[in-house]
C-alpha cells in the first residue's frame, strides 16, 4: 500500500495586484511559491551529507525534466541562496530535457555558481535514455501538464530506475480543482464540445504512483494568482497563453492557439456559464485565480523492498521478456489507459459524431455514386498484406480506428439516430464485455465455472420474469435475434416433428406475418423446410396479422394433407412496430396444436411498464419468446436471447456431446443446465454478465422509466406531425416505432412520382445529419407503398432530439413541395 504523507501549508493571496513578470516576460507567481515555501535548502544538504558518506569529492546531479526555458532554474536560483561546506570541494551538475533546442540553449544561460550545466537532452522524457541509479535529485516543476496520462506509469518508473539511493524526485503539478486546468477543462466542454487534449493533473501522478505501489509525499500549496478586472492585456496572457497553450509541445501549442483564435475575452466573459465562472472568482475589482500545487515527492530508498515484491510475484512474467504476448500490469494499464483516451470522447460526446455516415442516400440508392465510392475506398485502405512484425505504436492504430474509419459510419450512439431498431450502447455492458473476456473462463460447462454459470442462468431467470414465464422455463443468450430465432425453430421441430418422419417435415407448415422478420424465413429454410410451405399472412390496416386469413389457411392446409405444426406472432414488427394479438394467436395454436411462438427481439422489454403490458398481452402463454437486450434494454449490439416455457424441450433438442466432454447426467444439479445443452453453441464468452451487471448495477427502475418515456415521445411527436401540412401518418405508434409519408393534396400524383417524392423528402430530411430516419417498404413491393419510419428508443434520445427533428421534417417537407412544384410546372 503507497503511505501518503500530506502537509498542508495554506498561503495567504498576493496582496500586490499586478501581474508580475520576469524579464522574459512570464509570470513566476507559481515558481516563487515552490521556491519560498519548501524547505530546499536542507534537502540538498541533506542529500550532499548522504553523498559524502559514499563518495570522495562528491558531485550531486541534477536533472530538471521539461525544463521550458528555465523558468523555475531561474526562480529557484533567485531566491534560494544555496549555503554549501566550504571546507569540502562539491560539485552540483545541473542536467536539461526538454523537447526544444532552443528552450535547452535559453535554460543554460541561467545557470549560475554552484549549479554546472551538465548533460542536456533535446527530447521528450518518453523517449529519453536515463542512466540507471545516477540521479541525486530529479524534479519537473509543471512539466507534466501535457504529458498523456497513459504515459504516465513508464515515465515514473523511468524516473525511479534513474535515482540513486539517496535520490529524490519531485513532481510540481496543479490539481485539477486550480484554475490553470479547471478553466482549460471547463473551455474544451463549453467551446469544443470536449474534444482536444487535456491537461494531466496531481491527482493523475497520485493514480499513477499508486498502481505502482510506490511511497510518495505530497507538499500542498495553495494561493490566488491576482489580476485587476481592468488589466485587460494580463488577463488575455494569463487566461490565453498560460491556461490553455503554454504547456503543450509545439505543434499542439500550434493547435490549440488556432482552436482560440476566434475566442476573445469578452466572448469568454459573456458565454452563460464561463462568465458566470470567471465572475464568481472576482473580489473587489480584482480577479482571485485559485491554484493549489501539489508537490509530490518520492525516493528510491524504501522502494527496494516492494519493487521485489512485484518482480516475486511477476516472477513468470519476468523470467518471459521474450514473450510479447505475456504483460505485466503496468503494460495492461497503460493500454487501457490509451484506448479510454478515445473512448471516453465517444461515450460522453457521442452527438458530435456524425450522424449521417459516409453519406445519406446510401439507404435506398443502388446505383453507385459519390458516397459509394468513398466507402469503398475507405474500405480498401484497409486491405494489407498479414504483418509479421508487430505495430507496437498502440495510440497510432487507435487513432486510425477512432478518427479516420469510425467517423465514416452512422453514428448509432446518437440521440439522433431514429432509424432501423436503435442500439443503446450502455457503457456498463460493454465494460461488464471486457471483464468477461479478461477473466475468459468456460461457462457453457457448469462445473467448468459453477458461479459464472449461475450468473448467466440468473440472468436468464430475470428474463423469463420479465415475460412472465414460468418457474419450469428457460433459455440461452445468443448472439441476437436471428440465431435465437433459428434455435427457437429448431427446439419447435424437434418438440413437434419426430425425427423418424422425414415425410412429416416435407408437409410442415409455419405460419408467419407477412411483416415478419426475415429471419424466420431464414430459419426455416436453415432447419431443413421447404421454402414453399412458409406461409405469409396478409395484415390489417394497423399492420396486425389477419387472424381471420390465419385459421382459414391453417385449416385449408390440413384438408391438403399439410402438418400444420408452427405460428409466429410479432411483438413489435421491425417496419411499424405492430403488436399482433397475441392473446388470440395463442387460443389459435392451441386449437390446432401449433408452437405458438414470439418474436418480441424489439418490443419485449415494454413488458415492464403498465401500458406495455397490456399491449403485450398473451406473451406470457407462448412456448418460445425472442427478445434482444440490445434494442429495448440499451445494451451494445450482439446480446439476444431465446425464452422457452419448458426449457426441457431445449434440452432434448440440443441432447448431443462428444466422448471428451463431461456429461451432465453424471451429476444431477437442480436449476442448473449446462449452456452446451440449450443451444447450438458450445465455446462462446461469458455473455450472460453484459446482461447482469448493468441490471444490478441500475436496477430494473431505470430501463422501466426509460421505457415509459419513449412511449409519451413517439405519442408527442406523432401529434406534432400531423401538425406538419401534407403529412400523412402511415402506421400510429402502438410503442415507440411509427410510419409517416408526404402525401400532398391536390397534386394526384401517381403511385412512382409519390414513392419518388418520398424517396427526395427521406434524403431532406437526413441531409443536415440533426436526426437519420429509415425508409419503409411494403411487404408486397408494390408503387406507392415507400414511407419513411422513425423508431424513438435510444436511451440518449429525448424531447429536444425530437422537436429537432419536428423542425427538420418540417423544413424539408417545405423545400421538396417546392422542388416538386416547379417540376410539375
Amino acid at each position: 500500500m503507497s503511505i501518503q504523507k500530506l502537509s498542508v501549508r495554506a498561503v495567504s493571496s498576493t496582496s500586490n495586484v499586478d501581474f508580475k513578470l520576469n524579464e522574459d516576460n512570464i509570470p513566476v507567481e507559481d515558481y516563487r511559491q515552490l521556491a519560498q515555501n519548501f524547505d530546499w535548502q536542507d534537502l540538498i544538504l541533506s542529500i550532499y551529507h548522504k553523498s559524502i558518506q559514499h563518495r570522495d569529492n562528491p558531485t550531486l546531479t541534477i536533472l530538471d525534466v521539461a525544463c521550458g526555458t528555465g523558468r523555475w532554474l531561474q526562480t529557484f536560483q533567485h531566491y534560494i541562496q544555496l549555503k554549501l561546506p566550504s571546507s569540502e570541494p562539491i560539485q552540483i551538475s545541473y542536467n536539461l530535457l526538454d523537447y526544444s533546442e532552443n528552450a535547452l540553449l535559453k535554460a543554460s544561460q541561467k545557470i549560475n555558481y554552484p549549479l554546472e550545466l551538465g548533460s542536456q537532452y533535446v527530447s521528450k522524457i518518453q523517449e529519453t535514455e536515463l542512466a540507471i541509479d545516477f540521479y541525486n535529485l530529479i524534479w519537473s516543476m509543471h512539466g507534466f501538464y501535457a504529458i498523456p496520462r497513459f504515459d504516465l506509469i513508464p515515465i515514473l518508473t523511468k524516473l525511479l530506475t534513474s535515482l540513486n539511493e539517496e535520490g529524490t524526485c519531485f513532481i510540481a503539478q496543479a490539481n485539477r480543482e486550480s484554475f490553470y486546468i479547471n478553466f482549460y477543462d471547463r473551455y474544451l466542454q463549453l467551446f469544443h464540445n470536449g474534444q482536444g487534449k487535456i491537461f494531466t493533473s496531481a491527482e493523475d501522478i497520485i493514480e499513477a504512483l499508486a498502481a505502482l505501489g510506490i511511497d510518495y509525499q505530497v507538499h500542498v500549496i495553495r494561493y490566488d494568482e491576482c489580476i485587476a478586472v481592468n488589466d485587460i492585456e494580463a488577463l488575455e496572457h494569463y487566461i490565453f497563453y498560460e491556461a490553455t497553450i503554454n504547456s503543450f509541445s509545439k505543434e499542439d501549442s500550434l493547435k490549440v492557439q488556432s482552436s482560440i483564435v476566434n475566442v476573445t475575452l469578452e466572448d469568454l466573459l459573456n458565454h452563460q456559464e464561463m462568465g458566470e465562472y470567471l465572475n464568481s472568482l472576482i473580489q473587489d475589482s480584482v480577479y482571485h485565480f485559485p491554484e493549489e500545487i501539489w508537490l509530490i515527492s518520492f525516493i528510491k530508498k524504501n522502494q527496494q523492498s516492494s519493487h521485489q515484491k512485484i518482480n516475486k510475484s511477476n516472477k513468470s512474467i519476468t523470467n518471459n521478456t521474450n514473450n510479447p504476448l505475456l504483460l505485466n500490469g503496468r503494460d495492461m494499464v497503460r493500454l487501457v489507459e490509451t484506448a479510454l483516451q478515445f473512448i471516453i470522447p465517444c461515450q460522453e460526446n457521442a452527438e458530435s459524431f456524425p450522424l449521417n455516415g459516409s453519406g445519406f442516400k446510401w439507404l435506398h440508392l443502388s446505383e453507385i455514386n459519390s458516397e459509394v465510392d468513398s466507402a469503398i475506398q475507405l474500405a480498401q485502405s484497409v486491405v494489407e498484406g498479414l504483418p509479421e512484425e508487430g505495430n507496437s505504436n498502440f495510440e497510432a492504430l487507435l487513432h486510425n480506428l477512432f478518427e479516420r474509419l469510425a467517423p465514416c459510419s452512422i453514428n448509432t450512439n446518437s440521440g439522433g439516430y431514429l432509424g432501423f431498431i436503435p442500439s443503446g450502447g450502455l457503457f456498463h455492458s460493454a465494460l461488464a464485455d471486457f471483464i468477461a473476456l479478461s477473466l475468459n473462463r468456460y461457462v457453457p460447462i457448469f462445473m467448468a465455472a459453477p458461479g459464472l454459470a449461475a450468473i448467466e442462468a440468473q440472468t436468464v431467470r430475470w428474463l423469463c420474469d420479465i415475460i412472465g414465464l414460468p418457474l419450469e422455463a428457460g433459455g440461452t443468450i445468443t448472439s441476437g435475434g436471428s440465431v435465437a430465432t433459428l434455435t427457437a425453430i429448431h427446439t419447435a421441430r424437434s418438440s413437434k416433428i419426430s425425427n423418424h418422419a422425414p415425410e412429416k417435415l416435407l408437409k410442415a407448415t409455419a405460419y408467419v406475418s407477412e411483416q415478419a422478420h426475415y429471419c424466420l424465413e431464414q430459419g426455416f429454410v436453415i432447419c431443413g423446410f421447404p421454402q414453399q410451405n412458409i406461409r405469409k399472412i396478409p395484415v390489417d390496416g394497423n399492420f396486425q396479422m389477419r387472424l381471420d386469413i390465419l385459421e382459414d389457411t391453417i385449416k385449408q392446409d390440413t384438408l391438403e394433407g399439410f402438418h400444420p405444426f408452427f405460428v409466429s406472432a410479432t411483438a413489435g414488427t421491425t417496419n411499424t412496430g405492430a403488436v399482433d394479438n397475441l392473446w388470440k394467436i395463442e387460443k389459435l395454436a392451441r386449437k390446432y396444436s401449433l408452437w405458438f411462438h414470439v418474436d418480441a427481439s424489439y418490443g419485449g422489454f415494454f413488458r415492464v411498464t403498465k401500458r406495455g403490458a397490456s399491449i403485450l398481452k398473451g406473451i406470457e402463454q407462448a412456448d418460445s419468446v425472442v427478445i434482444d437486450p440490445h434494442k429495448s434494454l440499451f445494451l451494445p449490439y450482439g446480446t439476444g436471447a431465446l425464452l422457452v416455457k419448458d426449457r426441457n424441450k431445449l434440452k432434448i433438442a440440443f441432447d448431443f456431446t462428444g466422448s471428451y466432454l463431461p456429461s451432465q447426467r453424471d451429476v444431477e444439479i437442480p436449476l442448473i443446465d449446462d449452456m452446451m445443452h440449450l443451444s447450438p453453441e458450445l465455446t462462446r464468452e461469458f455473455r450472460g454478465l453484459r446482461i447482469w451487471l448493468p441490471l444490478k448495477m441500475l436496477g430494473m427502475k431505470v430501463f422501466r422509466e426509460q421505457l415509459e418515456q419513449k412511449l409519451d415521445l413517439a405519442q408527442w411527436v406523432t401529434e406534432h406531425l400531423l401538425q406538419i401540412p401534407n403529412i400523412r401518418i402511415v402506421a400510429r405508434p402502438q410503442l415507440s416505432v411509427l410510419a409517416f409519408k408526404l402525401d400532398p393534396s391536390g397534386y394526384n400524383l401517381d403511385p412512382k412520382l409519390l414513392d419518388l417524392v418520398n424517396r427526395e423528402f427521406l434524403d431532406a430530411i437526413n441531409q443536415p445529419g440533426n436526426i437519420l430516419l429509415s425508409p419503409f417498404r411494403g411487404s408486397h413491393n408494390r408503387d406507392g407503398e415507400f414511407c419513411i419510419r422513425m423508431a424513438i428508443l435510444s436511451f440518449r434520445t429525448t424531447l429536444n432530439h425530437l422537436k429537432q427533428a419536428i423542425v427538420d421534417i418540417h423544413n424539408a417537407a417545405r423545400d421538396v413541395l417546392e422542388k416538386l412544384e416547379i417540376t410539375l410546372t
